[in-house]
């Protein structure tokens, strides 16, 4: 049986970032970690029952800098492209991002 290749554009990084995602069907926010990132990619760790599923339309901010407060234009908007659940029952979100996030490498050092 042959191993499935990844098919990723984008090498992936662990890392642990506080996070917001703007959920635009519900206009709701919903708070998440990062547990990985590239420069046009994310999966997110959220602790919540609020449905997301794949297709969904999100902007996402993450705390790269650990600012207490994110500004407007920190948002990036991304799609959803897969959904799976911990073994706790959390939700985890693999988002795909309509732009790259510059400096991630820094962000990634400094952590």
């Amino acid at each position: 049986m042959e191993t499935p290749t990844d098919r990723r554009r984008h090498s992936r990084t662990s890392i642990a970032r506080d996070a917001k995602l703007f959920h635009r069907a519900s206009w709701a926010y919903i708070t998440c970690r990062t547990v990985d990132a590239s420069s046009r990619g994310l999966l997110v760790q959220i602790k919540s029952d609020r449905p997301l599923a794949v297709g969904d339309i999100v902007d996402a901010a993450v705390g790269w800098t650990g600012a207490p407060v994110v500004r407007a234009d920190e948002f990036i908007n991304a799609r959803v492209v897969r959904i799976d659940t911990t073994p706790d029952g959390d939700c985890l979100a693999a988002l795909a991002l309509t732009r790259e996030v510059i400096g991630l490498t820094q962000f990634i050092q400094a952590a």
